[in-house]
């Protein structure tokens, strides 16, 4: 017995349509959500420009009857003027002129005084500034020999403290000049003179040594001799000297590392 064939029927789905509805359905409403937030912005943007521009607007009328009625008050005064014939007395119309004339030339008066007094306001001005700027620069100068000298200070107070710098002042019951002289050795010799603050004087001979002392005891000067352990021969040739001379003269010993003399203020302290 023939089997009978089985009718072979086409199946279809609706999903994919489906789904391409719900995604149309979805863009749409993304769209209209964004045209109604854009209707919205736009809307407020267009009443802040709206409200801005009716200011604008309120603030030229305003002007504008402001000028309108300067306006009619002009034409009320040129009326007054025509309809009192004004206009055809040549003696009002010089007498308008010389007034005119008057207030322009009293104008030009007070502008030139104005011009006058800005021009020795701003010399007076310039001078200010020209002594104000002298001023700081004197003030900038005072406080950086100020702070050099604060500076020199500390050091020759450390220096004293390690007993590096030796201190030294002059006799005061003496009214003579009293210079000290620093043999640190046969060629290193340096002279300064106590309470004057200046460099020393550099000696590199004991033979040019002896000519400044000889000058200077000239001047009614005295003398005080430190003498370094390395001066050997310093020791017996100066002070020999001195005394068959009748110079008047003292003298100390220093240490290898002490001083007496600063290299920019001498045997002073500051």
């Amino acid at each position: 017995m023939p089997r009978r064939r089985r009718r072979v029927a086409t199946r279809f789905s609706l999903f994919s349509f489906q789904d391409i509805i719900t995604c149309v359905m979805g863009i749409m409403l993304l769209l209209t959500l964004i045209i109604c937030l854009q209707i919205t912005s736009t809307t407020g943007r267009s009443s802040t420009q709206v409200k801005q521009q009716s200011d604008e607007l309120e603030a030229a009328v305003a002007t504008l009857q402001s000028r309108l009625a300067d306006l009619q008050q002009q034409v009320q005064k040129n009326t007054v003027l025509l309809t009192s014939g004004g206009l055809t007395d040549i003696n009002l119309l010089r007498e308008k002129q010389q007034q005119a004339e008057a207030a322009q030339a009293a104008a030009s008066e007070e502008l030139r005084e104005l011009l006058s007094r800005s021009a020795a306001t701003a010399q007076a001005l310039a001078r200010l500034e020209a002594t104000a700027q002298s001023q700081q620069e004197q003030n900038e100068q005072d406080l950086t020999s100020l702070q050099q000298r604060t500076q020199r200070t500390r050091q020759l107070l450390q220096q004293i403290s390690d007993g590096t710098r030796i201190v030294y002042n002059r006799y005061q019951g003496s009214a003579n000049a009293c210079w000290i002289i620093e043999v640190a050795s046969d060629n290193s010799i340096q002279a300064a003179l106590i309470g004057t603050a200046r460099p020393p004087q550099a000696f590199n001979n004991l033979n040019d040594t002896l000519s400044f002392i000889r000058n200077k005891h000239r001047e009614n000067a005295e003398f005080l001799l430190l003498i370094k352990p390395a001066a050997g021969t310093a020791i017996d040739l100066l002070t020999g000297t001195l005394r068959e001379e009748q110079i008047p003269h003292a003298f100390d010993l220093l240490g290898p590392n002490q001083t007496a003399i600063d290299p920019q203020t001498g045997a002073s302290l500051l």
